[in-house]
């Protein structure tokens, strides 16, 4: 009796798949268009609406006689310049950002701060009673005389925004950058 049931039942669906198959119908009458909704709200500014953007000229060449070894830690050197553009809003709240070049391969850009097996080369602003610096500093794990390569420094300032937002640009990669503030070199 079970293997009677068991057949029966799928004989029905056997006949049950194969009835809903059949030719496709035509296409009915489009429906009525619906209401227009509402405008969203409007996205945050591009790049075009960052305010204040300042940018540098490459450096005159930086060489070995530009750079100050710190009097206690030797491995440690220094070159300041005070750019006016340079605020104490910008240290505290824009953005630096300081981009560096040998003169003879002026196509291959880094971004600092770096790291290499010889040591650090970065940067950081400061303020000193009303004058403000940009300083750039090499910090070698060994190496106790200043480089003996030559760069040239190129650096990009944004103050801080209203709604704090930037563009989504990667700030370590200068062609991007170059790209989106429309620099020339």
């Amino acid at each position: 009796m079970n293997r009677l049931l068991t057949s029966l039942l799928g004989l029905a669906l056997l006949v049950f798949f194969y009835a809903c198959k059949g030719p496709q119908g035509d296409v009915g009458p489009a429906g009525v268009q619906g209401t227009t909704g509402q405008t969203g709200a409007t996205g945050p500014q591009g790049m075009s609406g960052v305010s204040g953007i300042v940018t540098s000229a490459w450096s005159a060449t930086v060489t070995s006689r530009n750079w100050f070894q710190n009097a206690t830690d030797k491995t440690y050197f220094s070159a300041s310049f005070s750019p006016a553009t340079l605020t104490p809003d910008i240290i505290n709240r824009g953005l630096m950002m300081v981009y560096v070049r040998d003169p003879a391969d002026p196509n291959f850009v880094f971004a600092l701060p770096s790291t290499s097996d010889v040591g650090v080369e970065g940067f950081y602003g400061a303020i000193e009673g009303t004058k403000t610096f940009l300083v750039l500093y090499i910090d070698y794990l060994t190496k106790t005389t200043p480089p003996s390569y030559n760069s040239q420094y190129r650096w990009v300032f944004i103050p801080p925004q209203p709604g704090g937002r930037l563009a989504t640009i990667d700030w370590k990669n200068y062609a991007e950058v170059k790209k989106a503030l429309n620099l020339t070199d």
